[in-house]
C-alpha cells in the first residue's frame, strides 16, 4: 500500500533552507519572527473558534425560549415583568448555564438563560422609553422582541459561516495539536501468554547437566578427553615398577 505524504504539504515552516530572505535581513531572526507570527495566529484562531462554539448554542437557546414565550404569553402578560419572570421560572430550567464550559467558580458570576431574558426585557423597555413609547405596552414589547429575534438570526448566520471558515483554515495547517498516537496499546492472546509463561518456568526448573558425566560434552571437550587418556599411562608405570622389584631381590640371592 503506497504511503500518502500529501498531509505534509500543509506545513507552514518546515526547513530553514526553504526560506529565502533579503541579504540585509538576518535569516535566523526572520525565522524566529515567522514562527512567533504563526503561533500567534494559531492562538487567535483557536480562541475565535472557542468563542463561536459557545455563542452559537447560546443564541439558539435564547431564540427557542423567546419564540415559546411569544407563543404562550399575551400582550398583557408581556407588559408585566413579574408575570414574565414567573413564566420563565415555571417553564424553563432557571439553573441552566449559558456557558456550560465554565468552571464552578466562574459559573457563580455567569447569568443564566432566564436572567438574560429578563435583562433583555429591561433593555427593550428602556429603548421604548427613549423612543417616547409606552414601555408597559405588551404589543410594543412584542414588536421589539421580534426585531431583536431577527438581529440574533443574522448574527447566528454570520457566526456559523465564520466558524466554518475558521475550521477550514485550521485544517489547512498542521500543528502538534493535530498529531495523535496511532498505536499505544498492544494485544496479547491469553492462551499464548499462559503457554509462554509455562515454557519459561519449565526452562528455569531444568538443572544443568554435568560436562564430565555427559558423553557429548566429553567429546566436545579436548581437555577432559586428554585427562582420560593419561590415566592408563600412570597405571602402566606402576605395573613396571612392581615387576622390576622382585627381579632385583632374586639376583641378590
Amino acid at each position: 500500500m503506497p504511503i500518502d505524504y500529501s498531509k505534509w504539504d500543509n506545513i507552514e515552516l518546515s526547513d530553514d533552507s526553504d526560506i529565502e530572505v533579503h541579504p540585509n535581513v538576518d535569516k535566523k531572526s526572520f525565522i524566529k519572527w515567522k514562527q512567533q507570527d504563526i503561533h500567534q495566529k494559531r492562538l487567535e484562531r483557536n480562541r475565535e473558534i472557542q468563542q463561536y462554539e459557545i455563542q452559537i448554542p447560546m443564541y439558539e437557546e435564547l431564540n427557542v425560549r423567546a419564540n415559546k414565550m411569544l407563543a404562550d404569553l399575551s400582550d398583557e402578560d408581556l407588559g408585566d415583568l413579574n408575570r414574565v419572570k414567573q413564566y420563565l421560572s415555571k417553564t424553563f430550567d432557571n439553573g441552566k448555564p449559558a456557558n456550560p464550559t465554565l468552571s464552578a467558580e466562574d459559573f457563580a458570576d455567569q447569568p443564566t438563560y432566564s436572567e438574560m431574558i429578563e435583562d433583555l426585557f429591561i433593555q427593550l423597555k428602556g429603548q421604548l422609553r427613549d423612543a417616547k413609547k409606552d414601555p408597559n405596552d405588551g404589543a410594543n414589547l412584542r414588536t421589539e422582541i421580534i426585531n431583536h429575534h431577527k438581529k440574533i438570526n443574522d448574527v447566528l448566520a454570520q457566526n456559523k459561516a465564520k466558524l466554518v471558515q475558521l475550521h477550514k483554515e485550521k485544517e489547512l495547517q498542521i500543528s502538534s495539536e493535530d498529531m495523535h498516537t496511532g498505536w499505544d496499546r498492544s494485544f496479547l492472546n491469553k492462551n499464548d501468554a499462559a503457554a509462554a509463561a509455562a515454557a519459561g518456568s519449565a526452562k528455569e526448573n531444568q538443572q544443568p547437566m554435568s560436562p564430565i558425566s555427559s558423553v557429548p560434552s566429553t567429546i566436545a571437550s579436548p581437555v577432559e578427553s586428554e585427562s582420560t587418556i593419561t590415566q592408563p599411562s600412570t597405571a602402566s608405570t606402576t605395573l613396571t615398577q612392581s615387576t622390576s622389584k622382585p627381579s632385583v631381590q632374586q639376583s641378590t640371592t
